[in-house]
C-alpha cells in the first residue's frame, strides 16, 4: 500500500515538473498553430484552420494559460467550425470564450454571423444587439472589422423588416470607412457554411 502511494506521489510530481519543464515548448508550439491556422484562414482553407486552432488549444492548456489566451482560441477555433458548417461545435465554441472572457463583445458578433447564416434571424439579432454598443472601444483598433460587423446586422435587420433600423446601422459603417480609408479588417471574416464537407458516398 505504502508503495502504491509513493508511486502515485512520484509519477504525480515527475508529471508537473514536465509540465513545468514543457510550459515554453507547448507556448512556442501553440504560437506556430496560430500562425498556421492564420496563413490557412489567409489562403481560404478553413478546415485546416481549425484543425491548427485545435492543437493550438491543446498546447495552450498544457501550457497552462490564463482566462484570455484560452478565450482567444475559443473564439478563433469557433470562427473556423462554423465556416466548415460545424454550427453545434462552433457555437459551443464561442460560448466557451465568452464565458471565459465576457469583455470581449466580437464573440457574441460572431454568434450573430453564426445565426445569421443559418437565416435564425431572433437569435442573430439578439447576439448583434448585445454586441455592437460595445464594439465601440474596437472601432479606434479594428474600425474596418466593425465595420463589417455592422454589415451583417444591418442585413439581419433588413431580412427582420427592420429597414430604418439597418439603415441607420449601414450609415454607421460607411462613416466608419470614409474614416479609415485604406485599412482592411484585422481578422477575415469567416464564410459561415461555405465550406461544408462532401457528402459521403
Amino acid at each position: 500500500m505504502r508503495k502504491s502511494v509513493f508511486t502515485l506521489t512520484l509519477t504525480t510530481l515527475l508529471v508537473s515538473a514536465c509540465a513545468v519543464f514543457d510550459t515554453p515548448a507547448f507556448q512556442n508550439n501553440y504560437s506556430l498553430y496560430n500562425r498556421e491556422a492564420l496563413k490557412a484562414e489567409r489562403e481560404n482553407n478553413w478546415d485546416a484552420a481549425a484543425k491548427r486552432y485545435f492543437l493550438a488549444l491543446q498546447n495552450v492548456g498544457w501550457a497552462n494559460e490564463g482566462k484570455g489566451v484560452r478565450a482567444d482560441f475559443h473564439y478563433k477555433l469557433g470562427r473556423a467550425l462554423g465556416a466548415t458548417c460545424q454550427f453545434e461545435k462552433s457555437e459551443q465554441n464561442f460560448a466557451y470564450a465568452n464565458e471565459l472572457n465576457p469583455k470581449m463583445p466580437q464573440t457574441l458578433a460572431e454568434l450573430g454571423r453564426l445565426k445569421l447564416s443559418q437565416n435564425k434571424l431572433a437569435d442573430a439579432l439578439g447576439y448583434f444587439e448585445r454586441a455592437v454598443p460595445n464594439l465601440e472601444n474596437s472601432t479606434a483598433t479594428d474600425p474596418i472589422g466593425v465595420a463589417e460587423i455592422l454589415d451583417d446586422y444591418s442585413t439581419a435587420l433588413s431580412k427582420s423588416n427592420k429597414a430604418t433600423d439597418a439603415a441607420s446601422i449601414t450609415k454607421r459603417a460607411d462613416a466608419l470607412r470614409a474614416g479609415n480609408a485604406g485599412k482592411t479588417a484585422a481578422m477575415i471574416k469567416p464564410p459561415y457554411g461555405g465550406q461544408c464537407p462532401a457528402p459521403k458516398s
